[in-house]
């Protein structure tokens, strides 16, 4: 037990281990379902940026700290319904630094589905064949906990989600930053709270959606949801200031 909490306050700095931010959700909270319309300016997106942040819903599903001190995540389970998947500090604490390092590169502009939001997985071969090829549905708590608990996964972020990129001929606006932000929205990031991350580009895709990494890994779409929130379990920093997000394993 006191490993497990010294290893939360190492890996992801400003977790908060009791009260109200890292709670499970509640019955009569308010949530974030389909909020975010598509095709917004990046102007509409700034525009409602912080009435997001301060808003009373916060993503569904999201993740928790339980009273043992581990880092708990629903997930669908097939015929089993939803079960717990268990994360390790240090994945959250790659994505803190995924969030962090893409702001500082202007690579985002905001994190919730609008832009950094969703995520998708490449997952090595050699440990899906291995370990997870043969779970089945009704055991994904199992298979999410390998699975991000690997220090070879890289999770996959497609950002810009909902900007409007084109005009109405679907020419690509001559704006600098949506074309850098188009360019640029095939994030790769690592799975050892390094920050690093990778640009993949898709020059056949009229959307530059990647897919695909390597032979090495193989491609899991189904990935994580994030979303800012001042209410939020786990903390990044942004140009020195403390701010908060949630990570849900079942979606929007």
């Amino acid at each position: 037990m006191k490993f497990l909490i010294i290893a939360l306050f190492v890996f992801v700095p400003l977790l908060s281990l009791a009260g109200e931010r890292c709670r499970p959700e509640q019955s009569a909270e308010s949530l974030s379902y389909a909020d975010f319309p598509w095709n917004v300016t990046f102007e509409e997106m700034l525009e409602r940026e912080h009435d997001y942040y301060i808003s009373l819903k916060r993503l569904p599903g999201r993740a928790f700290v339980d009273s043992r001190g581990q880092i708990r995540a629903p997930v669908r389970a097939g015929s089993a319904g939803i079960k717990l998947a268990t994360l390790t500090p240090k994945f959250v604490a790659s994505v803190r630094k995924h969030i962090e390092e893409a702001l500082k590169r202007r690579y985002v502009d905001v994190v919730n589905f609008t832009d950094m939001g969703h995520s998708h997985y490449f997952i090595p071969q050699s440990l899906y064949d291995r370990e997870l090829a043969d779970i089945p549905s009704e055991r994904y708590d199992e298979f999410y906990t390998k699975a991000l608990a690997h220090e070879g996964l890289k999770v996959l972020y497609h950002t810009a989600e909902q900007f409007k990129m084109r005009d109405e001929h679907g020419q690509l606006l001559s704006d600098r930053h949506i074309q850098w932000r188009f360019f640029t929205r095939n994030l790769v990031g690592d799975n050892r709270a390094q920050g690093h991350l990778e640009l993949l580009h898709a020059d056949t895709h009229r959307h530059n959606t990647a897919n695909d990494y390597d032979s090495k890994h193989r491609y899991w779409g189904a990935g994580f949801y994030l979303s800012a929130h001042e209410n939020g379990c786990f903390a990044y920093d942004h140009k020195g200031e403390a701010r908060y997000f949630d990570i849900s394993l079942v979606g929007l």
